[in-house]
C-alpha cells in the first residue's frame, strides 16, 4: 500500500535553512477533528503569531507536505529542528479514522526514512516522539503523541515497530517464479511475475506445478488432481500435482502466510473455458467435479 503525498508548502513560518536530517519526530496536533487541510491553512496564515511549523500533516484521507524535507521546520526545539524531520498526526476520537491516520503515518515515516534521509534502522534515536525529544534536550515541554496513542491502544514503540516493518517491505520487494509440468513436454522453463506457464491452444494438460516465492512470510499451495482430489498443502518449491501418471491438474489454491503488505494473485486457463478471473487469498482457480484440465497459469505478487 502506498499513498499520495500532496506537496503544498506554507508561505509563512518558514526557516529556509538547510536540513540534513538524521531522523524523524512523530507529533500529534492536539486539535480533535482537525485535518491536514485545516492545519495547512492555520500555519499558512501564520499560526496565530507562533513560530511553529512541521514538514507534513496526516489525516484519515490525505497527507500534506507543508515544508520541504531538506529545510528546517520549527517543530520540537532547536536541537530537533536542526536534525530531524517533524511530522504531525491529526487528532481524532474516532477509532476507524485513527487507524487510517496510523496506517498513513506508518507508510509516510517509512517512505521518508527510505527515500529522504536514507536511515533505515528504526531506533529510539532515529524515530523519536516529541515527548522523548522534550525529555532528552529539555527545549520544549510537549509530551505528544503518548496520550493520544494510548487513547487508541497504541504506543510509540508499536509505531516504531510498524515503521521498521514497512521499511523492510520497501527494501525487500517480493518476487515469485514457477514451473509447469505439461503433458508430452515435461518441465517447462521457469516463469515469473505474471508470465504464462503451461500452454494455450494445444489441448495439453498441466500435470504438476512448482512455485518459488522470495519475500516475507510463506507461500502455501494446494492442487486438485484427477482421481485424487485435493492434495495436502505444499510449501515453497514443493510440487503439487503428479508426474508420470498422466493425471490432469484441475484446480489450485494459493495464499501467503505472515506476509504483511503483500498478497498473491493467480489466473488459470481451463479446458473449454479459456482464462478465468484472477483469484487471491486461497480461492479456487480452475474447476472441481467437471473433469476439465488446467492448461496454463499466471501468478503474481501484489503489494497491498
Amino acid at each position: 500500500m502506498s499513498y499520495e503525498i500532496i506537496q503544498r508548502y506554507i508561505s509563512k513560518n518558514r526557516s529556509y535553512l538547510p536540513l540534513v536530517a538524521r531522523g524523524t519526530v512523530v507529533h500529534e496536533t492536539a486539535s480533535p477533528g482537525d485535518s491536514d487541510e485545516s492545519e495547512f491553512n492555520y500555519f499558512n496564515a501564520g499560526a496565530g503569531g507562533r513560530s511553529a511549523s512541521a514538514h507534513a500533516f496526516i489525516d484519515n484521507d490525505s497527507i500534506t507536505n507543508t515544508v520541504p524535507w531538506n529545510e528546517q521546520a520549527w517543530h520540537a526545539g532547536p536541537t530537533a529542528n536542526h536534525n530531524f524531520i517533524g511530522i504531525e498526526l491529526c487528532n481524532t476520537l474516532d477509532p476507524s479514522k485513527f487507524q487510517e491516520i496510523w496506517n498513513r503515518a506508518v507508510w509516510l515515516f517509512a517512505y521518508v526514512h527510505v527515500n529522504v534521509i536514507k536511515v533505515t534502522a528504526i531506533t529510539k534515536e532515529t524515530l523519536m516522539s516529541h515527548a522523548e525529544v522534550s525529555a532528552k534536550w529539555g527545549e520544549t515541554n510537549h509530551t505528544d503523541p503518548v496520550a493520544y496513542f494510548a487513547n487508541h491502544g497504541k504506543t510509540v514503540d508499536m509505531f516504531r515497530a510498524e515503521v521498521q516493518e514497512a521499511i523492510n517491505i520497501m527494501l525487500n520487494p517480493a518476487n515469485i517464479s514457477y514451473q509447469a509440468h505439461v503433458q508430452d513436454i515435461g518441465w517447462q522453463e521457469q516463469k515469473k511475475n505474471g508470465e504464462v506457464a503451461g500452454t494455450e491452444g494445444q489441448s495439453l494438460r498441466m500435470e504438476a506445478l512448482a512455485i518459488n516465492y522470495d519475500g516475507p512470510g510463506n507461500i502455501v499451495v494446494e492442487g486438485h488432481v484427477q482421481d485424487i482430489g485435493w492434495q495436502a498443502p505444499r510449501g515453497n518449491g514443493e510440487v503439487i500435482g503428479t508426474m508420470g501418471r498422466s493425471l490432469r491438474l484441475e484446480a489450485v489454491k494459493i495464499h501467503l502466510e505472515n506476509a504483511p503488505g503483500y498478497h498473491v494473485e493467480y489466473q488459470s486457463h481451463v479446458e473449454g473455458m479459456g482464462w478465468m478471473d484472477w483469484c487471491k487469498g486461497g480461492e479456487v482457480s480452475g474447476t472441481v467435479g467437471r473433469e476439465l484440465r488446467l492448461e496454463a497459469i499466471k501468478i503474481r505478487i501484489i503489494k497491498d
